[in-house]
């Protein structure tokens, strides 16, 4: 038997529609995989609701959410984002924390 272990996306300071993109990608590897728990970690507000309509998209499947968002984003996690050639400042207009989105897959 298999031990438990979530699978886990840090989604960074990407914002949607990037974000979703790469969650989209992410959860129907997954799928795939047999995988019904994951973590996904974003700056993204919207993320999970754009999560939820995705997974209910995929015959035979639905979805249960809970997330929790940090009380701002930690200066570590700024300085690293801030190093990325792909980060720009706009991406973290209206970020005032970090979303992580558990995702439990189920199967209807």
């Amino acid at each position: 038997m298999r031990g438990y272990l979530m699978t886990n996306l840090d989604l960074n300071f990407h914002r949607c529609p990037s974000a979703m993109t790469m969650a989209r990608i992410f959860i129907a590897e997954k799928v795939e995989e047999g995988e019904v728990e994951l973590s996904i970690t974003s700056i993204e507000p919207m993320l999970e609701s754009h999560i939820k309509a995705f997974v209910n998209t995929i015959e035979g499947r639905s979805v249960v959410c809970d997330s929790h968002k940090s009380d701002g984003i930690s200066d570590d996690k700024l300085s690293e984002w801030k190093s990325h050639q792909m980060f720009d400042e706009d991406d973290l207009e209206n970020a005032d924390g970090v979303y992580t989105i558990v995702v439990k897959i189920l199967h209807i």
